[in-house]
């Protein structure tokens, strides 16, 4: 059955990939999508990565670039080839998904909480397309399941923490997740005091398998290209301060710039059906009067769940993309 569920959402994410994007989505599929696959479209075509003096995709998403450019040496050059890796890690995102639910709520549930995720309307637009959003995603959701499993097998921390690093290389965006489990690890340590000695080591394996690539990916890319990277990294920093206390607090997300909730237009209107999901099987527990006792899996994607909302809430520029982080752990969370 999972194999047919597969097969069914990789239709949807690889059938004509040149098609124009959904109107739902923001306009900047007119700019980013070539924009993000500079550096990569640069070696592709003449040989060198840099030409110019535009390189954020390569410091801030190296990663990405390397997938991109991988793409390129397969399929050649255009607008399919640059939107595959974003439409694989979309379908790999969704096995994952089965996977992190099939540990703990069984066969079933993994199926419904895939299809939850993969045919939401929202994702799938994004998955269809050339930015680097999906492809982090699919970086955090692996974490998030390798974090779920080490709280059985606490050397399992170590390659979650080697995979976050992962979604940080794929876009520098993804350092502001660690909040989730910092956030996790805390919980469970208020929670589990006689396991305090168990968390913790989780939390040092975690910080090591990260620690490491953070090491290699520092002398090999960052110290020797430091000036270049600083600069590629600093082209939005204007739109990255907080616009008020609300801002950086990461309440509501109201922006006083625009009156409305920054950068969720899309999402409310695409991907409405998950929170909606979710607040009715909270609603039934209350009528019911039964106690949701959150395990250590809801625990871990209630913490992710609220890691995204900080980050895509702090700052005014914030596209509506930036809610993807979202998607797996409400599915999962379902």
């Amino acid at each position: 059955m999972l194999a047919i569920v597969l097969v069914a959402l990789a239709g949807l994410r690889f059938a004509r990939l040149d098609a124009d994007p959904s109107p739902l989505l923001a306009s900047d599929h007119l700019t980013d999508e070539g924009w993000w696959a500079h550096n990569a479209r640069n070696h592709a075509l003449f040989g060198r990565w840099i030409l110019d003096e535009h390189n954020p995709p390569l410091y801030g998403a190296p990663l990405w670039t390397a997938a991109l450019r991988g793409s390129y040496a397969a399929f050649g050059v255009g607008l399919w080839q640059t939107r595959f890796v974003s439409a694989l890690a979309g379908l790999a995102t969704c096995a994952l998904v089965y996977a992190f639910v099939r540990r703990s709520a069984g066969r079933n549930a993994a199926l419904l909480a895939t299809l939850v995720f993969g045919l939401d309307p929202f994702a799938l637009a994004y998955h269809r397309s050339g930015f680097v959003e999906p492809f982090m995603v699919a970086w955090l959701t692996a974490c998030l399941l390798a974090l779920d499993a080490a709280a059985k097998r606490p050397a399992l921390a170590a390659l979650a923490g080697a995979l976050f690093a992962g979604a940080v290389l794929a876009k520098v965006w993804a350092a502001g997740a660690l909040v989730g489990p910092l956030g996790y690890w805390t919980i469970r340590l208020a929670q589990e005091s006689g396991a305090a000695r168990r968390i913790l080591r989780e939390a040092a394996l975690f910080a090591a398998g990260g620690g490491a690539i953070a090491g290699v990916v520092l002398g090999w890319l960052v110290i020797p290209n430091l000036g270049d990277v600083v600069d590629g990294l600093l082209v939005h920093s204007h739109r990255a301060k907080p616009a008020n206390p609300l801002h950086a607090l990461g309440l509501l997300g109201l922006s006083t710039a625009t009156g409305r909730l920054v950068g969720t237009d899309a999402f409310v209107q695409a991907s409405s059906y998950q929170v909606l999901l979710l607040a009715l099987l909270l609603a039934r527990a209350f009528i019911a009067r039964a106690r949701w006792v959150m395990d250590r899996s809801s625990l871990l994607c209630v913490a992710w769940i609220a890691s995204g909302l900080v980050q895509v809430t702090w700052q005014i520029y914030q596209p509506d993309r930036r809610w993807l982080v979202l998607g797996p752990a409400l599915a999962m969370l379902l």
